[in-house]
């Protein structure tokens, strides 16, 4: 096939591809791509917010879905702090806490003397400056707030299914014998409660200068330790030479010797000089309250073996405190329990490790793992190292945690998994949430910042579902890769993807690398409202996915790119290599760019090689030299007959069963209680009403459409008498369920809320709600909020109109066109399949030759809407206005817009009629455009 070039033809001679993630090349072809598709880069940035968050959510993630394309610019800003701020941690909290959105002020000066004979003499006196602030922190919970604290965090992120989690549950306050009071459940809502009275600027204000002291005193300890007193201490819990020990206010501090030591016990302090040693304790792991606040373990050589598998908090981890472990040298082995290797629960951890071959296994949420804090992990040796972990780990953020595990070099394997299955949905694969990942508390808190940064080494990096550069609710997770021949191996969601309303991103600059995954979302695939991301610059790199790669699902931006290379891509899924899917009425934008090479692609897709192919109007693959989703076949159900069993049992009880996510192994049970629940009649109407309405679960608003669906007129006059309640979540849900009722006596009270200011944040619900009920008296109305300021609304009252079909609406969806975002004009164009007839007709064409018209071409694509609609009439009206369409369309073709002609041919093409192909064929011998030319190629073969 010849090459083909456009806008961008002039830039290849000149191209020179930068180390910047997008270079100015690549944002030229990003802008052609986009120009293409008729839009702009602000476009991108179309409302995403679609459920609102309660204060959690950070200033970056919003920053980015509001401008996609910042996210390489964020990804280089953490990438040069991560590379040259990693030998001082102070720098990296400090850089942590700006991340999350907290102006640190309080700056406490740290002698930089330090007295051979009284070595912890300034550290401690750093320490009495941080106390008051690290109080602070939590100094507005009262004593039951925080008792919950404490008693909530050992299954905070455990599997709620684990039969370990009675043992876990009070594990902290048994260890140091605390008050426990075991009639008390607590709930994310009570944490996220809590978290609002933390005072975290106070507690990073402290953390910094702690950090910031106590590499001073790693200094120290580097220059001066052969200066030491050689006193010989036998201290309790210690085997070995003990050259120095004190007690102080913050606990005990020591100083191990030369020889082979082993620490039983948890000290404030442990500073080691030399020796294969063992710990068998915390090892740099803090607990504010119950034990050391200030934690630290400072080992400046040895084989050295960190060795506890039982307790929580360990090996640099720290809650309501500050816990650090630094190794200078040596290949060591870090066996840690759950919370453990560079943790920030409610806390600031680091475990530094500066070279070495190392092994790091723990449990869940650990190796860099954040959660209202800050946890780092960092691997300075060139040596290769390995990371295994079950669950929530290596790079993680959560609610306002900054999660980072950055490692130097070597060839290293990062695995996560085996513990928890993906059930019921992929029953034989576990999850992961792990390696640069991003996690909220949906529906309420989003969640914060996870990185894994890799600089140089053939890594294997091995996940299964939610991994490498992903994120889910209003998070953040990024992985980046330097340097090596790589390997990504992963189930599902992975690989720079953003999942419900989250960012992912995946950066690899150099290597040959292979990307694997069995199911999408994966590689710059967005899902729900987000953004992902895969930026691929060198390197002759294989992709073998179901589906994937630059792929909008549900109104999100996608964006894959491979710079250079040649490649293979591999997938069998309509939904690949740039793509959109369509949801609630409107679209997203997918972009795939390969930039050099010569590629192969497999044939069951448009893309090939020196190529550009459009799926669908919004979404666009670009090679330089398909809305069917193919799910996993399931048997079906087999007719459910309720027995005697069924019928007793509570309401409660078959409600809870029939909310649950009926997928895999869950199917039948679902289906049983479901059909159950509803056969109770007006008693499940009575208990929804009464126990249900302020639901924020979508599986459980599943169901209760589902009965509104059955008991439309029962349901509907007692959600009417919901809707004006103080909690704006029922009049929500009693508004989408009226909608679902379609009952016209929903219509005037839904009118009058629209005249009520108070109910402004939910227009959009209660628009979309009168266009199911369907309506015209609410028609005039609904216009009213078609040129609302917000996106939401404006979607709502389009979409809406079409449902209603009725004409007065005609002449706003064509000013609609119009619109400055492309989501509104999206759901315009699709709104004309409804109106098939002559004024829907005539108000196009006029639209389309008007000379002032922005997007005449958006007019053509809505008449082949219409055609379309009318292709099996058989009505004589009906021929004669598919006759017209196509006259008008025919004429449409002497446009000098390149976009309406590229319209036409797709028009008239899908029209069927050879004699419309054959003018076609014709048409393409005079065209010179090669977007026209493409369109032409594409839509023939």
């Amino acid at each position: 096939m010849k090459r083909i070039y456009f806008v961008i033809a002039l830039c290849l001679a000149v191209s020179n591809l930068d180390s910047e993630m997008l270079d100015k090349f690549t944002i030229t072809v990003i802008d052609s791509a986009l120009d293409v598709l008729h839009l702009k880069q602000d476009e991108l940035g179309f409302e995403k917010a679609l459920v609102k968050d309660d204060t959690f959510k950070l200033n970056i993630v919003d920053k980015i879905l509001h401008d996609p394309l910042y996210l390489a610019d964020y990804n280089e800003q953490n990438e040069k702090v991560l590379t040259n701020q990693n030998t001082d941690p102070s720098k990296l909290m400090e850089f942590s806490a700006v991340q999350l959105d907290l102006e640190l002020s309080k700056q406490i000066n740290i002698d930089q003397k330090f007295n051979i004979n009284k070595p912890f003499e300034n550290f401690i006196s750093s320490l009495d400056e941080c106390e008051p602030l690290r109080k602070q922190f939590y100094a507005k919970l009262d004593s039951l707030e925080l008792h919950d604290l404490i008693m909530s965090i050992p299954t905070l992120w455990s599997d709620e299914k684990d039969s370990l989690n009675t043992d876990l549950k009070y594990s902290l306050q048994n260890e140091f014998n605390a008050y426990i009071d075991t009639s008390r459940t607590v709930n994310e809502d009570r944490i996220l409660d809590i978290i609002k009275k933390l005072d975290r600027a106070a507690f990073y204000d402290a953390g910094v200068s702690y950090y910031k002291s106590l590499w001073k005193l790693f200094g120290f300890f580097k220059k001066f330790k052969t200066k030491l007193p050689e006193n010989k201490i036998s201290i309790n819990g210690v085997k070995g030479d003990i050259l120095y020990h004190e007690k102080t206010q913050f606990g005990e501090m020591i100083i191990g010797g030369y020889s082979n030591n082993e620490y039983n016990r948890d000290f404030a302090v442990i500073v080691d000089l030399g020796g294969n040693d063992i710990y068998r304790n915390r090892a740099g792991g803090a607990i504010g309250e119950l034990s050391n606040a200030y934690s630290a373990v400072i080992d400046l050589d040895g084989y050295d073996y960190y060795l506890n598998e039982s307790k929580l908090i360990t090996q640099g981890a720290g809650f309501l405190g500050f816990g650090a472990l630094i190794d200078e040298k040596g290949n060591d082995v870090y066996r840690g329990n759950n919370y453990s290797q560079g943790v920030g629960i409610f806390g600031l951890g680091l475990l530094y490790d500066k070279q070495g071959k190392d092994i790091y296994r723990s449990g869940f949420f650990s190796q860099a793992a954040a959660h209202v804090g800050s946890g780092f992990l960092i691997d300075k040796g060139e040596e290769d190292d390995q990371f295994f972990s079950t669950i929530w780990a290596q790079g993680i953020g959560a609610v306002f945690g900054y999660g980072a595990l950055y490692n130097e070099g070597g060839d290293d394997s990062y695995r996560t998994g085996g513990a928890v299955y993906h059930s019921p949905l992929l029953p034989n694969d576990y999850q992961s949430f792990s390696q640069g990942f991003g996690i909220g508390w949906r529906p309420r808190a989003g969640g914060g910042i996870g990185i894994l940064y890799d600089r140089s080494g053939n890594d294997f990096y091995n996940g299964e579902v939610f991994c490498q550069g992903t994120s889910y609710w209003y998070s953040l997770g990024m992985l980046m890769d330097n340097d090596g021949n790589d390997c990504y191996n992963a189930v599902q969601y992975a690989q720079g993807a953003g999942v419900h309303l989250s960012i992912g991103s995946l950066w690899d600059k150099k290597g040959d690398d292979k990307y694997h995954s069995r199911n999408g979302v994966v590689g710059g695939t967005a899902h729900d409202f987000s953004v992902g991301m895969l930026v691929e610059e060198n390197g002759n790199d294989h992709y073998m996915v179901s589906g994937g790669y630059g792929t909008s699902l549900t109104n999100s931006f996608a964006l894959f790119i491979d710079k250079s290379g040649n490649d293979m891509y591999a997938t069998w899924e309509p939904y690949s290599l740039g793509a959109v899917r369509d949801a609630r009425g409107y679209s997203g934008c997918g972009i795939f760019l390969d930039l050099e090479g010569s590629d192969y692609y497999f044939s069951n897709t448009f893309a090939d090689n020196a190529k550009i192919w459009m799926n669908e109007d919004w979404a666009i693959g670009i090679d330089l030299d398909r809305d069917i989703s193919k799910e996993s076949v399931e048997n079906k159900i087999k007719e459910i007959n309720l027995t005697k069993k069924d019928s007793l049992r509570s309401l409660e009880k078959l409600y809870i069963d029939a909310s649950l996510w009926e997928v895999g192994s869950n199917r039948e049970k679902v289906a049983r209680a479901k059909k159950a629940f509803i056969s109770r009649g007006m008693d499940a109407v009575e208990y929804v009403c009464s126990e249900k309405l302020s639901t924020r679960s979508g599986l459980e608003m599943r169901l209760i459409r589902k009965l509104a669906e059955t008991y439309p007129d029962s349901i509907s006059r007692k959600l009417i008498q919901n809707l004006n309640s103080e909690k704006i979540e029922i009049r929500k849900n009693c508004i989408s369920l009226l909608g679902t009722t379609k009952e016209k006596i929903a219509v005037k009270p839904l009118l009058k809320m629209l005249d009520y200011s108070v109910n402004e944040e939910i227009f959009g619900h209660i628009i979309t709600s009168l266009g199911k009920i369907g309506d015209s008296t609410a028609v005039q109305k609904i216009i009213g909020f078609a040129k609302d300021n917000a996106e939401f609304v404006r979607l709502n009252s389009i979409i809406a109109l079409k449902r209603i079909k009725d004409d007065k609406a005609l002449p706003t969806l064509v000013e609609s066109l119009e619109d400055s975002l492309f989501t509104i004009r999206s759901a315009s164009v699709r709104s004309f399949s409804y109106f098939s007839n002559d004024l829907a007709s005539k108000l196009l064409i006029d639209y389309v030759n008007n000379n002032n018209s922005s997007y005449p071409e958006l007019g053509v694509l809505a008449l082949s809407h219409i055609y379309s609609n009318l292709d099996d009439s058989l009505n004589i009206n009906d021929e004669n206005l598919k006759k017209s369409i196509i006259r008008s369309l025919r004429n449409f073709y002497i446009s000098k817009n390149f976009r309406v002609r590229k319209a036409v041919v797709n028009a008239l093409w899908k029209t069927k009629e050879k004699k419309q192909q054959k003018w076609i064929v014709k048409k393409m011998k005079q065209e010179n455009n090669k977007i026209v030319r493409a369109m032409f190629e594409q839509i023939k073969n």
